[in-house]
């Protein structure tokens, strides 16, 4: 039972924040420093997206700095991340050793970071 409450819970405050900052108006938007839509992006991802996502474009040998750089390409980076349906499969390939080009067949920013990769950033 404390685990349904603690679910329905975390539901409700992701509720309060989604409802504040979709009533934000543009001066708090530009204050943070992030658009509406971007911030709902990374309001809807899971938690460990951030991470995993770092976790991944190292193994195609891209820093986080490196992914940071283009504000529009860490956005499209994050969301495609968030929203991925093989997170499982994503796990187990980060916690394993195998070869990058593995990461082809589910990752849908392999593309991206191989980019990233061949053009030096």
């Amino acid at each position: 039972m404390n685990r349904l409450r603690r679910i329905f819970e975390q539901w409700l405050e992701n509720q309060r924040d989604r409802d504040f900052v979709s009533n934000m108006n543009s001066l708090a938007e530009s204050d943070l420093g992030l658009a509406r839509d971007e911030m709902m992006t990374f309001m809807s991802n899971r938690p460990e997206t951030r991470a995993q996502l770092v976790e991944m474009a190292a193994r195609f040998g891209i820093t986080e700095d490196e992914i940071d750089e283009k504000r529009w390409r860490a956005l499209e980076l994050t969301k495609a991340c968030g929203h991925c349906s093989e997170t499982r499969v994503c796990q187990r390939f980060l916690h394993g050793d195998g070869p990058v080009t593995e990461a082809d067949k589910f990752c849908p920013n392999a593309g991206t970071f191989h980019e990233m990769a061949k053009d030096g950033k």
